[in-house]
């Protein structure tokens, strides 16, 4: 019986902190192919992204910076000129280089849920 209860407690743990993590769901990364084979990393308001990208051609393998767009005010961890509601603290947009018309596939991860991203598309012509 109390084996019984203390798995069914640790479920209950579990779910109770899968339910709380994913109110604070992520907004998926914004990647956009631009011409001569670039793609574009974003990152939405107040999110945090980390992109690798993949492909079976070369060059094969392009890690991104993380990308980070944070709503205004900033947190108050943020530089002091970034926290005078002047925009708030970000980073500016990754690129990665591909071929023109290469088949890619964005690998991502977030402090939040989902934590993983995954897309696939094909580098700017």
């Amino acid at each position: 019986m109390s084996r019984t209860l203390r798995v069914l407690g640790t479920a209950g743990a579990v779910g109770a902190v899968l339910l709380g993590t994913a109110a604070t769901a992520s907004a998926q990364p914004i990647l956009t192919p631009q011409p001569g084979g670039v793609i574009k990393i974003e990152s939405p308001a107040g999110e945090w992204w980390k992109c690798s990208l993949y492909s079976a051609q070369e060059p094969f393998l392009v890690g991104a910076p993380p990308v980070v767009t944070y709503p205004d005010p900033s947190p108050r961890w943020a530089p002091p000129a970034d926290q005078q509601g002047t925009g708030g603290f970000s980073t500016p947009p990754a690129y990665a280089q591909f071929n023109p018309g290469q088949d890619v596939v964005a690998d991502c991860v977030s402090q939040y849920l989902p934590i993983i991203y995954v897309q696939q598309l094909k580098a700017g012509q």
